[in-house]
């Protein structure tokens, strides 16, 4: 799980029309914690929060300074890619989207 990561999130905000975001994730994983910080192509690197690993399965919230409200991501690793989905609010709006990261090799 350590390492860097790079993909897309596909996120729809109430159900308008989905914007595709470019995401870089590193992450440190030590026994079931994982710590590590996301950001965006020109955004600033966000603390990941509460980072846990039970088997192929990843979680953890961020909490944008935009919205100062976590989104939460669950995302399974397969080999080098991590795919799940994210969930969140922000001013009052629900965020879904659909995340796909790849392994930085």
């Amino acid at each position: 799980m350590s390492g860097r990561w790079t993909g897309t999130a596909v996120v729809t905000v109430d159900g308008n029309d989905p914007q595709n975001y470019s995401l870089h994730l590193q992450l440190t994983q030590k026994g079931q914690l994982v710590s590590g910080t996301i950001s965006r192509e020109d955004g600033e690197r966000i603390p990941i929060e509460q980072g846990a690993c039970q088997g192929t399965k990843l979680s953890f919230r961020v909490v944008p300074p935009e919205t100062m409200e976590p989104i939460t991501f669950e995302l399974e690793i397969n080999g080098d890619r991590l795919e799940g989905v994210l969930k969140g609010t922000a001013e009052d709006n629900s965020l879904n989207g659909k995340v796909t990261l790849t392994r930085v090799k």
